[in-house]
Protein backbone atom coordinates (compact mmCIF):
# COMPACT_ATOMS: atom_id res chain seq x y z
CA UNK A 1 0.00 0.00 0.00
CA UNK A 2 1.34 3.19 -0.90
CA UNK A 3 2.99 5.31 2.03
CA UNK A 4 2.70 2.28 4.35
CA UNK A 5 6.46 1.43 6.03
CA UNK A 6 7.03 -2.43 5.34
CA UNK A 7 10.08 -4.77 4.98
CA UNK A 8 11.47 -5.13 1.17
CA UNK A 9 9.58 -8.09 0.89
CA UNK A 10 6.50 -8.63 -2.05
CA UNK A 11 3.64 -9.67 -0.08
CA UNK A 12 0.91 -10.44 -3.18
CA UNK A 13 -2.63 -12.11 -2.14
CA UNK A 14 -3.92 -14.62 -5.38
CA UNK A 15 -7.44 -15.53 -5.39
CA UNK A 16 -7.90 -19.21 -6.80
CA UNK A 17 -11.46 -19.62 -8.26
CA UNK A 18 -11.97 -23.05 -7.58
CA UNK A 19 -10.73 -25.33 -4.90
CA UNK A 20 -9.62 -28.27 -6.76
CA UNK A 21 -7.33 -25.61 -8.89
CA UNK A 22 -5.29 -25.45 -5.66
CA UNK A 23 -3.01 -28.06 -5.80
CA UNK A 24 -2.28 -27.35 -9.12
CA UNK A 25 -1.13 -23.54 -8.66
CA UNK A 26 0.98 -24.58 -5.70
CA UNK A 27 2.76 -27.11 -7.79
CA UNK A 28 3.21 -24.94 -10.69
CA UNK A 29 4.61 -22.10 -8.32
CA UNK A 30 7.03 -24.35 -6.52
CA UNK A 31 8.47 -25.53 -9.89
CA UNK A 32 9.28 -21.41 -9.70
CA UNK A 33 11.37 -21.43 -6.87
CA UNK A 34 8.62 -20.60 -4.11
CA UNK A 35 8.42 -23.04 -1.44
CA UNK A 36 5.44 -24.32 0.70
CA UNK A 37 5.05 -22.72 3.95
CA UNK A 38 1.70 -22.76 6.55
CA UNK A 39 -1.43 -22.29 5.64
CA UNK A 40 -3.48 -19.45 7.03
CA UNK A 41 -6.48 -21.74 7.12
CA UNK A 42 -7.57 -25.37 6.49
CA UNK A 43 -4.93 -26.45 3.77
CA UNK A 44 -7.68 -27.53 0.99
CA UNK A 45 -8.78 -23.92 0.99
CA UNK A 46 -5.68 -21.41 0.74
CA UNK A 47 -2.16 -21.96 0.98
CA UNK A 48 1.39 -19.57 1.49
CA UNK A 49 4.61 -20.23 -0.55
CA UNK A 50 7.62 -18.03 -0.28
CA UNK A 51 10.27 -17.42 -2.86
CA UNK A 52 14.00 -16.10 -1.30
CA UNK A 53 15.50 -13.20 -2.85
CA UNK A 54 16.77 -13.88 -6.51
CA UNK A 55 19.87 -11.70 -8.38
CA UNK A 56 18.09 -8.92 -8.38
CA UNK A 57 14.54 -9.72 -7.38
CA UNK A 58 13.07 -9.38 -3.70
CA UNK A 59 11.65 -12.16 -1.82
CA UNK A 60 8.23 -12.53 -2.43
CA UNK A 61 5.63 -13.51 0.22
CA UNK A 62 2.50 -15.00 -1.80
CA UNK A 63 -0.66 -16.00 -0.61
CA UNK A 64 -3.22 -18.34 -2.45
CA UNK A 65 -7.09 -18.23 -1.11
CA UNK A 66 -10.34 -19.10 -2.91
CA UNK A 67 -12.01 -16.14 -4.00
CA UNK A 68 -15.23 -14.60 -1.82
CA UNK A 69 -13.39 -17.03 0.98
CA UNK A 70 -13.29 -15.00 4.41
CA UNK A 71 -9.94 -15.27 4.25
CA UNK A 72 -10.07 -13.86 0.81
CA UNK A 73 -12.93 -10.85 1.92
CA UNK A 74 -11.20 -10.31 4.87
CA UNK A 75 -7.53 -9.37 3.35
CA UNK A 76 -9.30 -7.29 0.91
CA UNK A 77 -11.27 -5.57 3.60
CA UNK A 78 -8.41 -5.00 5.67
CA UNK A 79 -6.70 -3.26 3.12
CA UNK A 80 -9.01 -1.49 2.49
CA UNK A 81 -9.57 -0.05 5.91
CA UNK A 82 -5.79 0.99 5.75
CA UNK A 83 -6.28 3.01 2.57
CA UNK A 84 -9.61 4.72 4.03
CA UNK A 85 -7.68 5.91 7.43
CA UNK A 86 -4.51 7.55 7.41
CA UNK A 87 -4.44 7.29 11.12
CA UNK A 88 -5.30 3.55 11.17
CA UNK A 89 -2.56 2.99 8.83
CA UNK A 90 -0.01 4.36 10.80
CA UNK A 91 -0.44 2.93 13.82
CA UNK A 92 -0.77 -0.31 12.22
CA UNK A 93 2.72 0.78 10.82
CA UNK A 94 4.53 1.19 14.35
CA UNK A 95 2.87 -1.90 15.31
CA UNK A 96 5.04 -3.71 12.63
CA UNK A 97 8.18 -2.44 13.85
CA UNK A 98 7.97 -2.32 17.12
CA UNK A 99 6.71 -6.29 16.47
CA UNK A 100 9.41 -6.69 14.04
CA UNK A 101 12.49 -5.33 16.83
CA UNK A 102 10.42 -7.26 19.55
CA UNK A 103 10.14 -10.49 17.25
CA UNK A 104 14.15 -10.81 16.44
CA UNK A 105 13.07 -12.86 13.48
CA UNK A 106 10.64 -14.59 15.00
CA UNK A 107 8.06 -15.07 12.02
CA UNK A 108 5.55 -16.60 14.67
CA UNK A 109 5.51 -14.23 17.40
CA UNK A 110 5.26 -10.70 14.70
CA UNK A 111 2.74 -12.54 12.55
CA UNK A 112 0.26 -13.22 15.93
CA UNK A 113 1.37 -9.77 17.45
CA UNK A 114 -0.29 -8.24 13.66
CA UNK A 115 -2.97 -11.39 13.63
CA UNK A 116 -4.29 -9.24 17.14
CA UNK A 117 -4.35 -5.77 15.49
CA UNK A 118 -6.00 -7.30 11.97
CA UNK A 119 -8.78 -9.46 14.13
CA UNK A 120 -9.95 -6.23 15.78
CA UNK A 121 -10.04 -4.09 12.98
CA UNK A 122 -11.98 -6.56 11.12
CA UNK A 123 -14.40 -6.54 14.47
CA UNK A 124 -14.97 -3.01 14.56
CA UNK A 125 -15.70 -3.29 10.54
CA UNK A 126 -18.37 -6.07 11.30
CA UNK A 127 -20.65 -4.52 13.81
Amino acid sequence: MPGLGAKAILDILVGVGDQRDLPNAVRGLEALGFVSGASLSPPDRSAFLRRPAGEGEPPINLHLTLVDSYQWLDLLRFRDKLRADPGLAQTYENLKRRLAAASEGDLDAYTAGKSIFVAKVLEVSHS
